[in-house]
């Protein structure tokens, strides 16, 4: 067997299937045969007496027994030249009271008796099938499963119990009943043990529908009180294993050879698998390719929509702070033209470089913020057309044509010609200059506050000299009037100038849109269209000559598959 899997071996997939462990198993499954001890379970309810029947054919009173549940875990009696416990790896000397206070989380212990009797079978001592504290049927299928005969033990008082039936019906099919006996303990407590077997055989045909001839001829009565029961029993289970032990040698090898085989014969199936997967990912891919170049352009314009309106909304932000910072800068002005003495108002530049100040101060930090906002807005954009469409699209052997960043938002803009100087960095571009904006505020100065005498005559008063005649209350009441009606044309003036001004200013704002922009994207990034269609031809490329090499590693697979089955079916 393992000479003809080698005969693959120098293929180079072989290696991807890994066989070693298996192989290795094939090989000492030669060696465990020559040492093949059968196994006899023996299962039950507690207080059934498993335990007690085990230590009265080993001639020991080695296990703990008693009328509550003693053996915790499945127990392995095995023949040894020296007596000890094995519990996870770990000798323990023996003893009964050893044995009672084990604890493990392990389900399996082992116990090593130098008896001649466990030369020839190892007996298999479990919990009783009714303690759900220690027991499942999962258990005890893998008991019954491992093991090449297995003693059911009941009680000769209560023999098949409704709980037993439910557990028998579960546990035995017609195939398995070959590997069973039924033992009625406690023989010596019945007066009429010949009816109670009888009575137990119909019971259990009835129940398993089998044949009443086949549980007769493995249904036994026993009872540790009677020698010569119970060395009967012995002898008739070690004849009934002598007689079959090349049967139970070869369904032994049978069952180990074809767990390692269906174990090979998976391996095989993974890996077609995932030649088949290989071959349909091509045709998946090229599939893709074909709904990206059809997606490729909508889905850009969808998210250029997306970014129309997030530049609206920066942009209406945007105003909504000039026009309430300019509001706010108006009322603040026009406070501080009514507090200046007239004197100071007319005679220095204070509120003409006062207002220049306010506006720079509030333009130059909402055109920062707008720049920095709508830079980050591009940014992500692009940023996301990468993640979301570019990058999810382009081969590896092609990253070098990996699409351009546009974060340069020159092509967004579209001012007028002359408009306003550009900033070298492009990420200004449409910044209207500070200087050139507000150089109307310079009218202001057209407005040149005139001296009172000037006031008095512009605005056909009475001259009123204060430094010749003095102040009077006649005088203080005309030069207040006169005061406050010309503070009042020098805020309504400079209002207007403010109106002008940010008016100007949102111009510059309302006309960036999104049209060069739209068009100079699309232009840079729909290349991309190119790279996808080259990449459909190397996919189709790699695709033809990928699947001439699958399909000839397809074919070779298949035939050590074939192998394999057909070396399953010899066993």
């Amino acid at each position: 067997m393992i000479k003809t899997i080698n005969k693959y071996k120098n293929y180079k997939w072989f290696e991807e299937l890994d066989f070693s462990k298996e192989l290795l198993n094939f090989k000492e499954i030669e060696t465990q045969k020559k040492e093949f001890v059968p196994k006899i379970a023996l299962i039950g309810e507690f207080s059934a007496g498993k335990s007690s029947i085990i230590n009265n054919m080993l001639n020991s009173d080695i296990l703990p027994i008693g009328w509550q549940p003693e053996t915790k875990y499945i127990t392995e009696i095995k023949y040894s030249n020296e007596n000890y416990i094995l519990v996870n790896n770990e000798k323990i000397e023996l003893s009964t009271e050893n044995i009672k206070n084990i604890k493990t989380s392990s389900n399996k212990i082992e116990i090593f008796i130098n008896n001649p009797i466990l030369q020839d079978v190892t007996f298999i001592d479990t919990p009783g099938t009714n303690d759900p504290t220690t027991f499942n049927d999962n258990i005890v299928f893998d008991v019954v499963t491992n093991s090449d005969l297995v003693m059911f033990i009941t009680k000769a008082n209560q023999a098949l119990s409704n709980s037993e039936k439910l557990f028998l019906s579960k546990i035995i099919k017609e195939k398995d009943l070959e590997k069973f006996f039924f033992i009625i303990n406690f023989a010596d407590i019945v007066d009429n043990r010949k009816i109670v077997k009888n009575e137990f055989i119909n019971n259990l045909s009835r129940l398993l529908t089998l044949n009443q001839e086949t549980i007769q001829n493995q249904t036994l009565l026993y009872s540790v009180k009677e020698k010569e029961i119970y060395s009967y029993v012995l002898e008739h289970l070690l004849e009934f294993v002598n007689k079959k032990r090349n049967k139970l040698l070869n369904d032994w090898e049978k069952v180990k050879k074809t767990k390692i085989l269906n174990q090979m014969l998976i391996k095989i199936e993974v890996l077609l698998e995932s030649i088949d997967g290989e071959i349909s990912t091509y045709d998946e891919q090229l599939n893709q390719i074909n709904k990206d170049i059809e997606v490729f352009e909508k889905n850009i314009k969808k998210e250029l929509n997306k970014l129309q309106i997030q530049i609206s909304n920066l942009k209406q932000s945007t105003i909504q702070n000039l026009e309430s910072g300019k509001k706010s800068i108006q009322k603040e002005i026009e406070n501080e033209i009514n507090k200046i003495d007239y004197n100071q108002l007319s005679n220095t530049r204070y509120i003409e470089l006062r207002i220049k100040k306010l506006v720079e101060d509030l333009v130059e930090d909402e055109w920062k913020n707008f720049i920095k906002s709508m830079s980050k807005i591009i940014e992500n954009f692009d940023k996301e057309i990468d993640n979301n469409i570019i990058n999810s699209l382009s081969l590896p052997s092609l990253s070098q044509t990996k699409s351009k960043k546009l974060v340069n938002l020159t092509a967004i803009t579209t001012v007028g010609i002359g408009a306003f100087p550009v900033a070298e960095s492009g990420m200004l571009a449409a910044v209207p200059y500070i200087g050139p904006v507000l150089a109307g505020i310079g009218a202001v100065s057209t407005i040149a506050l005139p001296i009172v005498g000037a006031f008095a005559l512009s605005a056909g008063k009475i001259l009123f000299d204060v430094a010749k005649w003095g102040v009077n209350k006649v005088g203080d009441l005309t030069q207040i009037a006169e005061e406050k009606l010309y503070k009042k044309k020098y805020i309504s003036s400079i209002n207007k100038q403010l109106d002008d001004i940010f008016k100007q200013i949102i111009t510059q704002i309302e006309m960036i849109n999104l049209e060069e922009f739209k068009d100079s994207y699309i232009k840079t990034k729909f290349p991309q269209k190119q790279i996808l269609e080259e990449k459909i031809e190397l996919l189709k490329n790699k695709k033809l000559e990928k699947s001439q090499n699958l399909q000839l590693e397809k074919n070779e697979i298949l035939n050590l598959y074939t192998t394999i089955e057909e070396l399953k079916n010899e066993l």
